[in-house]
């Protein structure tokens, strides 16, 4: 039997409710924060504030990129500053090897900043957290 299919879109629920209803149709889920108005992900800052991570399972990630957060600092920066410090990952969203060192430290130092901690810290804290979503200790 063919699934039915609705005649008319359905509109989302609310965003932030609606991110954490579509991570849990998967243990993992990574939300790119950017500046899209019509863009579920860029909800990131709402979602980190209200969602309760318990009720979606403990591992949903907000991941930043440089090129991402550079559109608009400011409000990329309270969007990093709420987001749980062991649920930040880092991206550069760079399709070449080219530039990538770069584009990692830039978006790395940005976090630093937002969060409050050093550049140390910040990549320590983004490896433990890269680390967690992979399940790289399970892996051996």
């Amino acid at each position: 039997m063919k699934p039915k299919l609705h005649s008319q879109p359905q509109e989302p629920p609310a965003q932030s409710s609606y991110i954490a209803e579509q991570s849990l149709s998967s243990r993992n889920g990574v939300n790119h924060s950017t500046d899209e108005p019509s863009s579920t992900p860029c909800q990131a800052f709402e979602c980190s504030r209200n969602a309760s991570f318990g009720a979606v399972g403990d591992r949903i990630y907000f991941s930043f990129s440089a090129a991402l957060c550079s559109k608009c600092a400011k409000k990329a920066a309270a969007r990093v500053a709420a987001v749980p410090d062991d649920r930040v990952l880092l991206e550069t969203d760079l399709s070449e090897l080219d530039g990538m060192n770069d584009a990692l430290l830039e978006i790395a130092e940005f976090v630093a900043q937002a969060k409050g901690w050093t550049l140390e810290h910040t990549v320590d804290q983004t490896w433990r957290n890269f680390k967690a979503f992979y399940c790289w200790e399970a892996l051996g």
